[in-house]
């Protein structure tokens, strides 16, 4: 859809991009062969932390020359407060955690991988925790994001929603 010629970012709670914390005493062996980040102690957390950030200043950076000039819309867990302080119009998106972990039930289904709903609830949580209280770029709403409550809506209803918030804000 149209967005009005203007710059637009979502950033919230229900995204699963990101890299997970890695700070994780329950990882299966299955999981830590997947992840090559996986890091089992506290001295390798605190080294995660700062590669991080180091990685984390230079995709801000790519992000920004990225949508530099162009109309763009782009999600993310600190799109509006750290990428894109200054966008235009920022919602900033929350699902229940039982929503959010049926969610991301059906996206490990798709994966031929199997969770079980209390597991997810706790990874989600465990996500939040962590990425809100990460010393750089942490997960916060912006003072200016509109908040969407996505837990009853469908997908359509969520980005219809949001498109008339644009509308009725940039006319």
């Amino acid at each position: 859809k149209n967005l009005l010629g203007k710059k637009f970012s979502l950033v919230g709670g229900v995204t699963q991009l990101g890299l997970m914390s890695c700070n994780r005493s329950n990882w299966s062996n299955k999981e830590i062969r997947r992840n090559p980040f996986f890091c089992p102690d506290k001295k390798s957390v605190k080294l995660w932390e700062r590669y991080l950030s180091a990685v984390r200043k230079s995709l801000v950076k790519i992000q920004r020359k990225i949508a530099k000039d162009q109309n763009c819309v782009v999600e993310g867990r600190d799109i509006g407060t750290i990428v894109f302080p200054d966008a235009e119009v920022k919602f900033y998106v929350v699902a229940d955690y039982d929503v959010r972990a049926k969610r991301r039930l059906l996206d490990f289904k798709k994966l031929g991988e199997e969770k079980s709903i209390d597991e997810l609830i706790e990874e989600l949580k465990n996500r939040d925790k962590y990425d809100s209280e990460r010393e750089h770029s942490p997960l916060l709403k912006a003072n200016d994001a509109i908040e969407v409550d996505t837990t009853n809506l469908t997908i359509e209803e969520q980005v219809n929603f949001m498109f008339k918030k644009v509308k009725l804000i940039k006319g």
